[in-house]
Parts: structure tokens; C-alpha cells; sequence
């Protein structure tokens, strides 16, 4: 799966799913990411709550 935008279109991915790729991060965190333009390759959906990592 590429994330850097050079191997195709952007992905669609949960927040949730964001967060666990990068290593747990918090799902506040990861959503800044995306936001900032700090990644590329990545469209969030946002239509799910995150939900508790343990």
C-alpha cells in the first residue's frame, strides 16, 4: 500500500487504521498528520469515532 502519493491515488483510510500504522500514535496525532500535509497519499474518513487502543 502506498502512502506517498507517487504509486497511484491517495488511499482512503480510518483514523483508526492511520493510527496503528504509524505505530500506534495517538488517533489526535495521526489526524494532524494528514491535516498539515505532513504525509501524503492519504484521504482520512472520518465518518467513524476512534476507538480505544489498549
Amino acid at each position: 500500500m502506498a502512502v506517498d502519493g507517487k504509486d497511484g491515488p491517495p488511499i482512503t483510510i480510518t483514523i483508526d487504521k492511520l493510527h496503528q500504522m504509524m505505530g500506534h500514535i495517538s488517533p489526535e496525532a495521526a489526524k494532524r498528520l494528514v491535516k498539515e500535509f505532513l504525509i501524503s497519499g492519504i484521504i482520512l474518513n472520518e465518518t467513524e469515532s476512534p476507538k480505544s487502543c489498549d
